[in-house]
């Protein structure tokens, strides 16, 4: 394109015209385009180097250990405790291939909790909730699903718990509407 430009005496025009005899199968570029590229080719780099990411190892080093000392740390919270730049800690984090997020504990089943689960259900049961035949009838063996955030979004006696953000469903013996 650049040649086809020179050949035409720098006129945008011509070299629209000459451009589409010489290759009519290709896509016809604008006018305005043979001018810019010639710019473009003066003033900037063909290829782009990569900026390397350069960082003590003291400082990587300290990064890691504040994740490693406390997993709710945040990137800012680093970068104050190390004095360093919040972008270092990110590029750091990146580099050790860990992903930003808040760490949130999880629960995890243990031997004792079916028997808390069946303590908590037999509680659920005897409590004096509106509604209750009708969000779950009686028990099929011990399979019950329970929608848990649509039924505690709708007591009050649940609300404010912070339980709906994190339960999806919770199993309870599972029954079907009626």
């Amino acid at each position: 394109m650049l040649l086809v430009f020179g050949e035409a005496r720098k006129n945008r025009t011509e070299a629209k015209a000459l451009y589409g005899q010489r290759y009519p199968d290709r896509a016809q570029p604008h006018d305005k385009y043979f001018p810019w590229l010639e710019r473009h080719l003066k003033t900037e780099r063909i290829e782009e180097e990569p900026n390397e990411f350069i960082v003590s190892e003291e400082a990587q080093i300290n990064t890691l250990t504040c994740i490693e000392v406390d997993l709710t740390t945040s990137v800012r919270q680093i970068a104050a405790n190390i004095g360093i730049g919040r972008e270092s800690v990110r590029k750091i984090l990146k580099k050790h291939k860990f992903k930003r997020f808040k760490y949130q504990v999880h629960h995890h089943l243990y031997e004792a909790d079916h028997q808390r689960w069946l303590e908590f259900c037999n509680w659920f049961m005897v409590q004096q909730l509106p509604n209750l035949n009708r969000d779950f009838i009686k028990e099929d063996y011990a399979e019950l699903q329970l929608d848990l955030p649509t039924l505690l979004g709708r007591f009050p006696l649940t609300r404010g718990l912070g339980c709906t953000s994190t339960l999806k469903t919770f199993l309870v013996p599972t029954i079907p509407n009626t």
